[in-house]
């Protein structure tokens, strides 16, 4: 619960010192599509035959017609090799508090809910049977992202995201994970509401309930973003 009470202190302390001025004309909503060249790394990854784990990541953000903002988020990523496969899927829905807002920045702070889950599927070599299974996570966490208008073409985007425990069970053993996910990048507007976005993703997962089980999936981010 320290680093949750510590990321938002920090952005209190930021925002408190970020102008209050709203401008009515800026616009409320944004939509982004990346490919994900994902890479997994940590003592969770013991018997990987590959660290390998490209996917893409969606997401969506709207204003809804106040400091209100909604967001979803989604990145899906796959790890294969010869005779095993795992999805990673992980759903994050946000509420945030962003009064701090003009055509220049946007600074938001709130709640949200992930939902993390891996499928996984092996294939025994001798019998060539496929073996399937999975595991779902979830739990509530605290968010805080912003944007800020470099120039007239260019902006910095930032997103930190902090899960204290995700709850859900491994074999059959109740398991809580450590979940904090931090993002940033940089806007090119190509038109007035189509951009490139190109940025960096991390993702660490700590298991608080069995020692040795930590992982972190990052990597580059690239692809377009929608304003409307």
């Amino acid at each position: 619960m320290k680093k949750l009470f510590c990321i938002a202190l920090i952005m209190g302390l930021l925002l408190a010192g970020v102008s209050m001025a709203y401008a009515a004309d800026v616009q409320n909503g944004e939509f982004d599509l990346m490919y994900y060249a994902g890479g997994l790394s940590g003592s969770g990854t013991t018997g990987y035959d590959s660290t390998t784990a490209p996917g893409y990541l969606a997401r969506f953000g709207y204003f809804t017609g106040g400091p209100l903002k909604l967001g979803l988020d989604y990145a899906m990523n796959t790890n294969n090799t010869n005779n095993f496969s795992n999805k990673i899927n992980d759903l994050k829905f946000h509420v945030k508090y962003a009064p701090w807002r003009t055509r220049s920045y946007n600074f938001g702070i709130g709640l949200f809910y992930n939902s993390l889950r891996y499928d996984s599927c092996f294939k025994n070599p001798a019998t060539n049977a496929l073996i399937s299974g999975g595991a779902t996570f979830n739990g509530l966490g605290i968010g805080v992202d912003g944007r800020v208008k470099m120039s007239e073409k260019t902006g910095f985007y930032g997103q930190i995201d902090y899960a204290p425990s995700l709850s859900g069970s491994i074999n059959g053993v109740d398991t809580k994970l450590d979940a904090m996910t931090y993002e940033f990048g940089l806007n090119f507007h190509t038109k007035e509401s189509m951009m490139i976005k190109l940025g960096y993703r991390s993702s660490a997962l700590k298991n608080k309930t069995t020692p040795n089980r930590d992982t972190t999936l990052s990597g580059l981010l690239i692809g377009l973003g929608f304003d409307f």
